[in-house]
């Protein structure tokens, strides 16, 4: 681990970054939005409308934003969740270090198939694994991380 970095882990009802400092951990800062919760208190069916999305990214927003030490300085995150790798394994995002442009792109896909309501064959979405995409990339894209690594050493 390099001298100061920051840990994400991705948990049902919550969010913890914790931040490190030549390996001692130095802060944590807890949101509550986890994947559960924005799957069970914004979308109401397995492929969320354009309005649900609307109100759980506001929501994601406004709790991303309620700490400014979370934004960070156009460097990587290392993400702790076993859930989240699943998810991009699920779209065939396989290495162990994903850009933004790729969460984007991931993010892009599955938003024209809530705007389209139309599943392509082949394509597994639903509710949680939607959460999951729309977390990571309000969390890259807001608080200007460059990419994540999956991680699966706990700090």
């Amino acid at each position: 681990m390099k001298e100061s970095s920051r840990v994400l882990y991705v948990e049902k009802e919550k969010l913890t970054f914790q931040f490190f400092s030549n390996g001692q951990k130095q802060d944590e800062v807890v949101l509550n939005a986890g994947y559960q919760l924005i799957a069970d208190r914004f979308f109401k069916s397995n492929i969320p409308t354009e309005g649900e999305t609307d109100y759980a990214i506001n929501f994601i927003e406004d709790e991303l934003m309620s700490n400014k030490k979370l934004v960070g300085d156009n460097e990587g995150l290392a993400i702790l969740s076993p859930i989240v790798e699943e998810v991009f394994r699920k779209y065939a995002i396989n290495q162990p270090t994903i850009q933004r442009q790729e969460i984007e792109d991931l993010f892009s896909l599955a938003a024209r198939v809530v705007m389209s309501r139309h599943l392509p064959e082949g394509l597994e979405l639903n509710s949680v694994n939607f959460a999951v995409i729309l977390l990571l990339r309000e969390i890259s894209h807001h608080l200007k991380f460059t990419h994540i690594t999956f991680t699966t050493e706990s700090l």
